[in-house]
């Protein structure tokens, strides 16, 4: 089964993706990944499939945009 992820972000955070993304020669959506799975606290396969089962049941913890764009910025 194929499952999609879809992220809104500001003007902002946008700018700094692309910036921080071609740095880094990645593209904007391997570099969102990138972020996704550096932004869990766990180590473990299959990081984006856990990460639904979690939001599936409720079992997460909030991240603030300002905690998020600290995440990205120090990658």
């Amino acid at each position: 089964m194929r499952r999609k992820i879809q992220v809104t972000v500001d003007k902002e955070l946008d700018a700094m993706v692309k910036v921080r993304a071609a740095q880094m020669g990645l593209s904007v959506s391997s570099f969102a990944r990138l972020a996704l799975i550096n932004a869990l606290p766990e180590k473990r396969n299959k990081f984006i499939d856990e990460a639904l089962k979690d939001i599936a049941s409720g079992d997460v913890d909030s991240l603030t945009l300002a905690e998020f764009k600290k995440q990205v910025d120090d990658l």
